[in-house]
Formats: structure tokens, C-alpha cells, sequence
């Protein structure tokens, strides 16, 4: 998103797309880093937008799994979306998406990295990340992959006005649902098992004593199955 940004303050008016064949300077939720290899699919583009939604990475996770189930169908048994903001695949995660709204220009810009064909720099992360060619025994056209995600988000766009569509959809596809998890804020962690979804896109937990919590924002650790 930093190139993004360095041109978009160049040219304010324009629309981008921007794909790198690394990232050395990436970044995630907070204060994460994001270091993606040669081979990946790393990506951003921006998209004119007047709903701001906290959902909407959520509606960007529904569009990037439809897109990798229709042309993956292998994958269908265990291609799920992680709230808030990743595409895992059986416990591993294969995507990450981050999103930001501007109000001033009513736009959304949309970051999206996909382990396609890069191999893992750490040993480590073979137990927490899944490549996508691997499990396709096959390399992936990276093109046309990030042609596909953006076509598919700007043309369900239309069911921002009706953001139970595509919650349902992640609720639906919901990593974790059922099992034991911790949601972690800027100041407590909540531990419970996984409800659902509500129709905001929070996600909702339920202690040992039945009751339940919901959560807007933060960090989901799920216990392994």
C-alpha cells in the first residue's frame, strides 16, 4: 500500500492497480508486518465508493473465496474465511486482505497478498501458511488471478446495500465456527467458542456459562482441530 499511497499523492484524481513481485515494507492490521516473497500474489487497487461499511473486508473476503472456489473447485472442502480480514486454507493461511476508507474521496483502497507460487522464507511457516500452487500441484497465473478478485469486487459491489448477503456468505464459510478461539482488543482478551457472525459482521463468542460476547475489532486466535 506504500506505492499505492506514494502515487496516489502524485495523482489524486486517478484510479490504481498495483502489483508487486515482492514486499519488503508491507504491513497488516496494526502493527503487523507483511513480508511476501517472489512468486506470491501481492497486490492493491483502490474503488470509488460512497458506504463506508466496517464489514467491508469481510465483503472482500467473500468476493476473493468465491473467485478461488470457482476456479479451484479442489479447494471447496476446506477453503474458509478467518474474521476479520484472511482466507485460510484447512488451518493455514493462504490469503490477507486489508482495507481502508477514505471519507474525503469516498474511495476504498484494497490490499490483497495470496501465496500463488513463492515458496516460504521460514521453515516456521510451513505449520501456519498454505501456497496455493502447492496444493494444486500446479503454478498459478497470477494475471489473471488479481483480474478475477477485481472483477468480482467491483461487481457484487451492489450488495453493500444489503450487507447480510455476503455476511451470511462468510458465516457460512466461517473458519473456526464451533471451536474454542480468543479474541484479543487493545486492552482484554475474550475466550469462547465461535458462534458466528452477528449482522454487522462482529464476531460472536460464547463462554463455558453460555454467554455470549460480541466483538467489532481485534485479533482472532483459534484453537488448532
Amino acid at each position: 500500500m506504500k506505492e499505492y499511497e506514494r502515487l496516489h499523492q502524485a495523482n489524486p484524481e486517478a484510479l490504481w492497480t498495483i502489483r508487486a513481485d515482492r514486499q519488503s515494507q508491507g504491513f497488516g492490521r496494526g502493527l503487523n508486518q507483511w513480508h511476501s516473497s517472489l512468486g506470491g500474489l501481492w497486490f492493491s487497487f483502490d474503488m470509488v465508493e460512497t458506504r463506508m461499511l466496517e464489514s467491508f473486508a469481510l465483503y472482500v473476503g467473500a468476493c476473493v473465496h468465491k473467485v478461488l472456489l470457482k476456479h479451484f473447485p479442489v479447494l471447496e472442502d476446506k477453503l474458509l474465511i478467518k474474521w476479520p480480514n484472511d482466507i485460510y486454507y484447512g488451518d493455514r493461511k493462504l490469503a490477507g486482505i486489508l482495507t481502508r476508507y477514505s471519507t474525503s474521496e469516498s474511495r476504498y483502497i484494497i490490499g490483497i497478498g495470496i501465496n500463488t507460487n513463492n515458496r516460504l522464507e521460514e521453515q516456521s511457516l510451513e505449520q501456519t501458511a498454505a501456497i496455493l500452487g502447492d496444493i494444486l500441484e500446479d503454478s498459478v497465473s497470477n494475471s489473471f488471478l488479481m483480474a478475477f478478485i477485481i472483477d468480482q469486487i467491483q461487481a457484487d459491489s451492489v450488495v453493500l446495500d444489503n450487507p447480510c448477503s455476503y455476511l451470511d456468505y462468510c458465516d457460512n464459510n466461517l473458519y473456526g465456527k464451533g471451536r474454542q478461539a480468543a479474541v484479543t482488543g487493545e486492552t482484554n482478551t475474550h475466550q469462547g467458542k465461535i458462534v458466528g457472525l452477528d449482522p454487522f459482521g462482529a464476531i460472536i463468542l460464547e463462554d463455558e456459562a453460555g454467554k455470549q460476547t460480541v466483538h467489532r475489532f481485534g485479533s482472532l486466535l483459534v484453537e488448532k482441530s
